[in-house]
Parts: C-alpha cells; structure tokens; sequence
C-alpha cells in the first residue's frame, strides 16, 4: 500500500474535516458514489478537491459499510489515521459521559432508570440499548413540527406554535429547569431541547440554548432536518459549541440528495466537524438502516393502499429519554421510556405518568408526587405481579432462566428462587401475597424481600404502564 506523509499536527483538525466531508460525499450522494467506484481517479479527484492527502486505500474503510478485517487493522494502526482516531475518542468520550450523567443523580430518579435500562436490554436487545443514552429529559420548544417527514418514529402532529424567549417565558423557563434539576441533578446535562418538534420552528432555540448552559454547565445536543432553512440561524446554533468550548455533537437530518449538496455548499467543512450527517435521503448507502419500525414509518407500512418502504426492523424504536417529556407550550409534563414498539405503544415509548402544571411550584408537586408514587419499588406492587411481557419462563431445579429473543437471564442458586420464579410467573399473586405464602411454607422473609427487589433492579418485573390500565378494567 503506498504511503502518504504524515500530517502536521497543526492540520490534524482540517484534515479530520476534511475525511468526514469525503464520507458524507461518498454516501449521501449515489451518483458521485458510482462513479468513484467505477474509477479511481475520480476517487483520487474526490480527495484532491478536498485536501484531503489519503491515497483511496485508506480512505476505503471509513466510508464502506463493510470492510476486512485487515481494514479494520488499518484502520486501528495507520500513521496517516492518527488524527481521525483522536477525533473518534473524544467524540466517543463526550458521548460516554452523556449517557453518564443521569446515572449521577439521587435516588430514586436513579434507581428507576436503571431499571428502565435493564428492561430495555431484554426487550430491545444490546445492539439498540447500547445507542440509546437513555437521557434524563427532552424540553420541547414548539408545538408539533413543520417537516412532516413520513418516516418519523414518533409521529410528529402539525406545527402549532412556538415557546418564545420573552420576559415572562424566561421566568416559566428557567423555574421548569429548577424542578427538574431537583430530581435528577446532575443528570439535566443529557437533555436535548427538542422531541417531536424541530429546533428551526423557534426562531428563539439557539437563546434558549445558551440559556440551559449558562444554568447546566453543559450544552445540549441539537438535530435538525432543516439546517438551510435558515443558514444564519443554523450558523448560530452551531457556533455556540465552539465558543463556549463544548465537545459533543449535533445532527442534520438529510432528507434529498439536493439537501446534502446544499448543506455542504452552505457550511465548510470545519463548521460542520461536530456535526454527523444522518442520511436519510434515496440513493444514500444503508439508507433503510436510518429509518426505525417504529410512529409514521411503521404506520405507513402497515397500510395496505401504500407500497412498503425500507425499514430497519432491528430499530423499533428512536425514543432516547428514560426521564421526563416536558412541552413549554402546552405545559405539559410525561414520564417516558423507550420500548419495544407496540400496538399499546405506537411510538416506541411508554408513558408512565402525564399531567399539565400551570407554574414552576406546580411542578415540582408533580414531580415531587411522581417520586414516591412511580420511581420506587413499590409502583411494581400490582394485584398480580409478573415477569416481563416478552420473557418466558423456565424453570430449573435451584430457580429459574428468563428468556426472551434477545436475552438469557439465569437466577438460580437457591430454594426460594425456584418458589417466586413459580408464583410470579402465575401472574395471580400480589407482592405481599406471595411474601405470606413464602413465609407459610418456611422461607426467610428477608431472602425474599431481597430476591424481589434484584428481579426488580434486572428489569426482569413487568411494570408496563398498559398492563396496570388492563388489570383495573379486569377487576372493576
């Protein structure tokens, strides 16, 4: 393989912004795609236009979606790469340290998003979950989107309005701040300023912005699937990460072939370093890959008038919050998390609780309600508990193994494993019923409590919002 000089570190930066430019190029855009297949001077033009001083070997593994496993070695050892692995560290440690931040928080906010996380390792699998950063919050600033791309994953409603940053907003804003930050500290770093909304739709978003960091200390990550709607308002937003020093990184959603061209005619290559480009559009490699089963994508495929369109069947879900939906507009306040898409859950998240507060004070009530109500163990006290509606339950002779398409959960070891394993997987006993009939039959009362709690703490107990609406209607 020919080799290429090595870049001076102080050109590392551009040139790591330049690569990502050849790889946006070379995947969002199928005819320029097609012809450096078909030749490699026209891959070599490609790089040469773009400063980039890789010979097309090197190149070839960071833009394929399938490469060698000496690729991959190339990719792990090469001089040339140095730059681009750098940047692919930070980048992953500033994402790291995302997903982090809600599990610093007190209890019992804490402990319930563990729990949530275990779930979703058994229903959705570890190739999701592990992308999902299970954040802590997401602050709408609008009501409804503008976009209406066909395949949103939580099925956006029309554009309604926006939360302007206005004297008497600002004092509603920074106190819905206060409250959350009173039950999920440190955690309120993870929030995105969006959900079924776009940042574009407020004029006000990059204020708003600047505001959460100045009482967060952390700047919140923000996708798009307008970034030329307005360059200007789209060049503010992005320069705030840069003047306040933030890693991170935000999203453009690509929606046409002709949006990629004009994204990369509007911002140059180093604006958009901390930027990663989703390709949404038709003729992007692994376009199917971006669009989850999950809100309008789902429903438009299950109609039988329409053609189907490629879906990722792995992606049930886009939901990334194991926290609070707050909407500034409506003021409104949900409790979510994501899971497995569903007729009971259409967009790929639950809804534990939902109430609409009328002032800071009001909710920090809520919440404050929500905490002793929703968070702890005891909100899985149900008149018949159960194992997770996906498991199936098998078992042993020292306790049981909890199976699902994605997992295998053994917890064996001792007598009472195998006694509650039997009666939860009943489904006809409540939490306290079964303790009496542990104790009756001369188990250890604190064996069982203790057992109860870590089939709790794995996820392994259906505490499915639905199932509770279900078992009321059962019993009225």
């Amino acid at each position: 393989m020919t080799q290429t000089p090595p870049i001076p570190a102080a050109d590392c930066q551009a040139h790591t912004s330049a690569i990502k430019r050849c790889i946006e190029k070379l995947r969002g855009d199928g005819e320029l795609r097609t012809r450096c297949e078909a030749s490699r001077a026209e891959l070599e033009s490609l790089l040469h236009g773009e400063g980039v001083m890789l010979t097309p070997e090197l190149l070839d593994p960071l833009w394929k979606l399938e490469v060698s496993e000496e690729q991959r070695q190339v990719l792990r050892t090469a001089p040339e790469l140095a730059g681009w692995r750098d940047w692919i560290a930070g980048r992953n440690a500033y994402l790291d340290d995302m997903v982090a931040r809600p599990d610093r928080a007190e209890a019992p906010y804490r402990d319930w998003r563990r729990r949530q996380m275990k779930r979703c390792d058994i229903e959705l699998g570890d190739s999701l979950n592990k992308v999902l950063p299970h954040a802590a919050a997401a602050i709408e600033l609008s009501s409804g989107c503008s976009v209406g791309c066909w395949f949103c994953g939580i099925s956006a409603d029309k554009f309604r309005g926006h939360f302007a940053f206005n004297d008497e907003n600002k004092a509603l804003w920074r106190g819905v701040l206060e409250a959350l930050q009173e039950v999920v500290g440190e955690g309120l770093g993870s929030t995105a300023l969006y959900w079924a909304t776009d940042p574009t739709d407020n004029p006000d978003y990059a204020e708003f912005a600047a505001d959460f960091y100045e009482h967060s200390g952390h700047l919140p990550q923000t996708t798009t699937a307008r970034p030329v709607k307005d360059v200007e308002w789209t060049r503010r937003v992005l320069n705030l990460r840069r003047e306040l020093g933030q890693g991170g990184v935000d999203r453009f959603s690509i929606l046409s072939t002709a949006d990629l061209r004009r994204v990369h005619e509007a911002f140059s290559p180093e604006e958009l370093r901390q930027v990663d480009l989703v390709l949404h559009n038709k003729g992007a490699l692994g376009e199917d890959q971006t669009k989850a089963s999950a809100g309008k994508a789902r429903q438009a495929n299950e109609c039988p008038s329409r053609k189907p369109k490629p879906l990722n069947e792995d992606q049930e879900t886009i939901a990334c919050v194991s926290g609070f939906l707050v909407n500034m507009v409506e003021q409104r306040v949900r409790l979510i998390s994501p899971c497995r898409t569903s007729s009971e859950w259409p967009e790929g998240y639950r809804v534990y609780a939902d109430e609409r507060f009328e002032s800071p004070e009001h909710l920090r009530q809520i919440l404050s309600r929500w905490t002793k109500t929703v968070f702890t163990e005891d909100a899985l006290d149900r008149p018949a508990i159960g194992f997770h509606r996906d498991a199936e339950y098998l078992p042993s002779d020292n306790g049981f193994v909890i199976r699902t398409r994605h997992k295998e959960r053994r917890v064996e070891g001792a007598p009472e494993l195998r006694f509650l394993g039997d009666r939860i997987a009943e489904r006809r006993w409540s939490r306290q019923r079964i303790l009496e009939q542990g104790t009756a039959a001369g188990l250890p009362l604190l064996s069982l409590v203790g057992v109860l709690g870590q089939l709790a703490a794995l996820g392994l107990l259906d505490d499915d919002p639905s199932e509770v609406e279900t078992a009321a209607i059962a019993m009225a």
